[in-house]
Order: structure tokens, then C-alpha cells, then sequence
């Protein structure tokens, strides 16, 4: 069953706060006022975000600390395997909860739109490839393109539309 980004999240598989408390303290690591604030970010965050867009989402929170302490912190939580670092195409890195399921990504060229999709079989799928070639998934990414099949139909029709107007223009031969 495909989960489209647009389903009520609900649907999709959360961490609470208190899940991301007990997980730290399982882990030893003691939160500050400073890491509750990053903590509470990143729970409630539906995707990966960079350090930069944690510091100001903390700080439109009311929070008072610099983005070496976000980065020292996202740090601690990446080396107690809280959250999960990613290194993205365009050079930055981001972070999200670890078990936070990943998204798919299905890009519509002709409109340049970008549709987030979960589906378990595709996850299950990244699990066993893993495994079989002894690996532990720490992370996937998996993008398709494509155009919408009535957009494709439609610029089909036009395209055979225009050809014949250019044919019935043509001049005829003598």
C-alpha cells in the first residue's frame, strides 16, 4: 500500500518525545534544555532536515543556543544511533530519526513537481538486498521520473494534432 505524503500522519510510523527521552537515557546521554528543544525538532519534523534548518526551527521555538551546539548535539545523537545522517546531492548534510521511515520520490518532469511516497514492499525490498549482500541499512534513497499518463496521452494527441495541420499545409506537389 503506497502512503502518499498528503495521507494524515497518523498513518504513517512516529517517534513520540517520550520514545526520543527513554531512547537517550537507554543511551546514556543526559538532555539539556538545549537538546530537548533540538529532540523536539526532530520528533516532530516529517523529513530530514540540515543543522541550519534545526538551529532556526529551534530558535522559533524559544530557544537560546548557537549552531555549533546544534551541531555538536545532532553529533551525539548520529554516534548514539538516535537519528540518522545523510549526505544529500546537494552537499549538506541531513538528519532525521533513526527508524523514521524513508520517503520515495517520484519527480514529475514535465511539471517539476516532487511526490513523497512510502511503500513498505519497496522498504522491504532495501531490507533484503541489504542483507543478502551483508549489509545493515543505514539509509536509501530511490527516485522515478516520469510524466503523468494523461500529460503523455495529451502531448501524444497534440503532437499527431499538429503533424496533421503541418501536412494539411503543406504545399501539394505538381
Amino acid at each position: 500500500m503506497l502512503i502518499h505524503q498528503e495521507c494524515p500522519s497518523d498513518q504513517l510510523p512516529s517517534t513520540t518525545m517520550n520514545d526520543f527521552i527513554d531512547r537517550c537515557r537507554a543511551k546514556g546521554i543526559k538532555l539539556t534544555a538545549q537538546r530537548r528543544f533540538l529532540a523536539q525538532v526532530l520528533v516532530n519534523e516529517p523529513g530530514p532536515s540540515d543543522a541550519e534548518q534545526v538551529h532556526a526551527l529551534a530558535l522559533q521555538r524559544g530557544a537560546r543556543l548557537s549552531l555549533s551546539t546544534v551541531y555538536r548535539a545532532l553529533g551525539l545523537f548520529r554516534d548514539a544511533d538516535l537519528i540518522v545522517e545523510r549526505m544529500c546531492s546537494d552537499g549538506r548534510r541531513r538528519y532525521k530519526l533513526a527508524g523514521r521511515l524513508d520517503r520515495y520520490h517520484l519527480i514529475d518532469d514535465a511539471r517539476g513537481t516532487n511526490i513523497a511516497f512510502f511503500d513498505p514492499v519497496l522498504e522491504r525490498l532495501h531490507q533484503r538486498v541489504a542483507f543478502e549482500l551483508g549489509f545493515k541499512l543505514t539509509s536509501s534513497r530511490l527516485e522515478f521520473y516520469g510524466v503523468r499518463l494523461r500529460d503523455a496521452e495529451q502531448d501524444q494527441q497534440a503532437q499527431s494534432e499538429q503533424a496533421e495541420l503541418a501536412q494539411a499545409r503543406l504545399p501539394e506537389d505538381n
